[in-house]
């Protein structure tokens, strides 16, 4: 009975060994089945009505209602994401109108997908859901498995037929103008912004240009955000993480030389005492032990 699993821990297990995707959209339906357990009284009142992405739009006809929640947010994503137990909302939006007879909210921007339900799957299709659901026992969450992975062939089915195609890093399907999707979005952005740093801290002194080519070589894909106000946030964050570390009185270290050539873009070679100087001053409230208010500075400040 030891070696034996809980079927609370069997079930992620299995939809994340299927794929990441099939496991979110099953959170996803979670919060719905849940609802009255995350809202508690107000669930009759205020309730979800689609998610896209980790994008949650919910609707409610009562605008002090609305009011209540959306000063709550923070709160309300941090309630939803403890109860399923992942990171399934991101993003809380509230919906225009309400259609009582579909139960689907209409808002001002359309969607790109296509409707799901006019898409039709084969028979193998549809054995390939049968099988993959087959690996959970309990007959009521292997039926919710099985709606989600033929939601999930619909849904793919119908985006091709949009001209909807790969994202050029994963196997998710992106709309016609995008290259990634969603998740690469950020994923890749965040990795590119790490590129960037580390092209800065191998040569601090590279010009922003050949930063850029740089990047254009090793993610091309990323071209369209690789721009240089991105560059230069990744570059000023490098800055600030180095300062952090930095004695104020330091002028000597590799550190201390390494900070003075990110800041001025300058070769070794090139810095002077001067140079140095400047920069320490100007960076004087970012060291990690600030130097001491001069006594015509300490009365400006003690006069407010």
């Amino acid at each position: 009975m030891s070696k034996l699993e809980l079927i609370e821990e069997i079930i992620p297990k299995t939809l994340s060994s299927i794929g990441e995707d099939v496991k979110h959209k099953v959170d996803c339906h979670k919060i719905f089945f849940k609802w009255r357990e995350i809202v508690g009284e107000d669930a009759e009142k205020i309730f979800p009505v689609k998610i896209d992405g980790t994008t949650l739009t919910l609707y409610s006809s009562s605008p002090s209602l609305k009011d209540k929640f959306k000063y709550r947010i923070p709160q309300l994503i941090a309630k939803i994401n403890s109860n399923i137990g992942e990171e399934v909302v991101t993003k809380i939006n509230f919906g225009k109108t309400f259609l009582s007879n579909n139960q689907k909210v209409v808002e001002e921007k359309i969607s790109a997908d296509v409707e799901v339900a006019e898409v039709t799957l084969t028979d193998e299709e549809i054995s390939d859901c049968e099988k993959k659901s087959s690996v959970i026992q309990d007959p009521e969450r292997r039926k919710m498995l099985f709606d989600c992975l033929i939601a999930k062939k619909k849904s793919d089915k119908a985006k091709k037929f949009s001209d909807w195609h790969k994202c050029a890093v994963c196997e998710n399907l992106c709309p016609p103008k995008e290259n990634l999707c969603d998740i690469c979005k950020i994923t890749e952005q965040n990795k590119m912004i790490k590129a960037i740093q580390k092209i800065f801290s191998d040569a601090p002194s590279t010009k922003f240009f050949d930063v850029q080519k740089k990047i254009f070589e090793l993610m091309p894909h990323m071209r369209p955000k690789c721009t240089l106000n991105l560059i230069e946030s990744a570059r000023m964050t490098l800055i600030q993480q180095t300062v952090s570390r930095l004695s104020f009185k330091d002028r000597e270290s590799t550190l201390a030389k390494f900070f003075v050539m990110l800041v001025r873009q300058l070769p070794e070679e090139s810095l002077t005492e001067k140079i140095i100087e400047k920069t320490f001053h100007e960076f004087r409230f970012d060291f990690a032990d600030r130097p001491p208010l001069k006594p015509r500075n300490f009365k400006k400040f003690s006069s407010h």
